[in-house]
């Protein structure tokens, strides 16, 4: 299934705009014209941007917990909507969920209800769709609270472990830029009549002080510019593939980048599979949780070899992005018949791989920042005080 951009034009005659989940473009046009309306323009839209369109994985954790407790405690779907209609659920949710009463009220399932809002993502959907097949609503969408609950405190940690060394950089590039902008010229004159020449250091803290004071305005909207325009080319097709694969290839940044990534899908198959999914429609929902090509690719080759009646370790192709230790538990795991459990274990240890990798990497960040602000601020200061000293020297 995907999502596509469609605008209407209704028996009424009047235009509107919507997103609709179908197999194909044709399959948006048949549903269209069953509501008596006319599909007039019709776009997929990228995984990437549904996501974009989703709704905040802070507050989905927050409304699943809460429909959780309310069908635990008895309420029908019915109910339990009308109360987080009313308040219970996050206000930016609120308009979704009485969307979704409305067509659970015109004879919708609960996840096809949901489908209809386009604010719920597709591995929410399955795993809805999979409680209500199964019978365990309220089972599955414990499970979906919790690993929502998980990812969202993950981001929070990361984004807090970022702050500090953010503003570390932010004072070192302040510091800086105030020493050879204001405090070096206010020498410079002192500088002028010597007849000693300088030191290299001196001549050096001059020259980047008058070049940053000449073109420095410059130099900025260049960076900038530059910047813009390398993530405008990564965004397009034919080179957003080729930009990820470098980013995995990054020192230290993409091994990260990649046990974040194999830690989500395998977690989100792990459910999927206890929620009674099965395998292959799976990997085809996992595939764009992974986000990354390469990523996907793997995925893509998993899927496709389940289908072929390969096993998932045989599947698996060459330089796959994937860790020795998952091929290995992940085979113990299909040949037990216990691959579920196999994957949510993958899912922890890489989580907290994860997590010590970040806190070692700050911990050394951390002081690398003010070790550099501290010589990049000492070499100013010394190569003027150096100056300074020297035409006392010649004045004495």
């Amino acid at each position: 299934m995907a999502m596509f951009a469609t605008k209407i034009i209704s028996s009424s005659g009047v235009l509107t705009r919507g997103q609709i989940e179908a197999r194909d473009v044709d399959a948006v046009r048949r549903q269209v014209q069953s509501q008596g309306g006319l599909a007039v323009e019709t776009r997929e839209i990228h995984p990437a941007r549904v996501r974009l369109r989703s709704a905040r994985t802070l507050d989905l954790a927050m409304a699943t917990d809460e429909l959780t407790m309310l069908l635990g405690a008895g309420q029908t779907i019915e109910q339990a909507l009308g109360l987080l209609i009313e308040g219970a659920a996050p206000r930016s949710l609120r308009t979704a969920f009485d969307l979704a009463l409305g067509k659970l009220r015109d004879g919708a399932s609960f996840a096809d209800a949901l489908a209809a809002t386009s604010r719920f993502p597709p591995i929410y959907l399955a795993m809805v769709q999979a409680g209500e097949a199964s019978g365990a609503l309220t089972e599955q969408l414990g499970k979906l609270a919790l690993m929502l609950e998980r990812a969202a405190r993950m981001r929070e940690q990361m984004i807090s472990a970022l702050i500090y060394p953010a503003l570390l950089v932010a004072v070192a590039v302040s510091a800086v830029i105030l020493l050879l902008g204001q405090v070096v010229p206010q020498f410079a004159p002192l500088f002028v009549n010597s007849s000693r020449p300088l030191p290299l250091a001196t001549r050096a803290v001059l020259a980047a002080s008058e070049m940053m004071r000449a073109d420095g305005l410059l130099a900025l909207a260049v960076v900038v510019l530059a910047t813009l325009g390398v993530m405008l080319a990564c965004r397009r097709p034919a080179l957003a593939g080729w930009c990820d694969d470098q980013l995995l290839r990054l020192p230290l940044i993409g091994p990260m980048l990649v046990l974040a990534a194999t830690a989500r899908w395998m977690r989100v198959l792990a459910v999927l599979l206890k929620g009674g999914v099965a395998l292959p429609a799976g990997l085809d929902l996992v595939g764009p949780v992974a986000g990354h090509r390469r990523i996907r690719t793997m995925i893509d080759a998993l899927h496709a070899g389940i289908k072929d009646g390969k096993g998932l370790i045989a599947a698996l192709p060459p330089r796959a992005p994937l860790p020795d230790l998952a091929r290995q538990l992940l085979k113990v795991g299909e040949q037990s018949g216990r691959l579920e459990d196999s994957l949510g274990r993958l899912a922890d240890l890489f989580d907290s791989r994860l997590e010590q990798t970040i806190k070692r990497a700050l911990a050394i960040f951390e002081p690398a920042c003010v070790l550099a602000l501290s010589l990049m601020v000492g070499t100013i200061v010394v190569s003027i005080l150096l100056a300074v000293v020297s035409i006392n020297d010649l004045a004495l």
